[in-house]
C-alpha cells in the first residue's frame, strides 16, 4: 500500500523535482505527479464512494496508460475527462511500493532534462 509520505520521499529523491503545493511534484516546472481528487460523477461512474487517495502520473503517452490499466486494472485507471492525455490515475492503496518507486520514477524521466537524467542514472549503476 502506497502512501503519499512514500510518494513525497520518491520524489524528493530525483533530482530537479520540488513539491509546489501538497502532493503536486514537478520537474523543471512540468507537473509529473499530483493528487487527483475524483469529481462526483466520476466517483458514480466509477462506484467509489468517499474520497479515495488517487495519484496522477505522467506517462510517456496514451499507449502507456492504456498498457498499464490493461495490465493491472485493479490498480490503474483513468477517467472521461483525462481521455487523450499522458495520464494515468493510480489507487494510492492499492499499488505496492516497489510499483510505486517504478511508476514515480518513470514519470519523473517524462519530463527530466536528458542529460540530468543520463547522470542520475549512471551514478544509480
Amino acid at each position: 500500500m502506497g502512501t503519499w509520505d512514500d510518494v513525497a520521499r520518491l520524489m524528493q529523491a530525483l533530482p530537479l523535482t520540488a513539491e509546489h503545493r501538497p502532493h503536486e511534484w514537478r520537474v523543471g516546472g512540468k507537473l509529473v505527479a499530483w493528487q487527483r481528487p475524483l469529481r462526483l460523477p466520476e466517483r458514480r461512474a466509477l462506484q467509489v464512494s468517499g474520497d479515495p487517495d488517487v495519484l496522477a502520473v505522467r506517462v510517456r503517452g496514451e499507449s502507456a496508460a492504456a498498457a498499464l490499466i490493461a495490465a493491472h486494472p485493479q490498480r490503474y485507471f483513468t477517467t472521461a475527462h483525462l481521455a487523450g492525455y499522458p495520464v494515468v490515475l493510480v489507487w494510492l492503496a492499492d499499488i505496492d511500493r516497489g510499483s510505486l518507486a517504478d511508476l514515480v520514477f518513470d514519470a519523473w524521466l517524462v519530463h527530466a532534462p536528458r542529460a540530468v537524467a543520463r547522470e542520475y542514472l549512471a551514478r544509480r549503476a
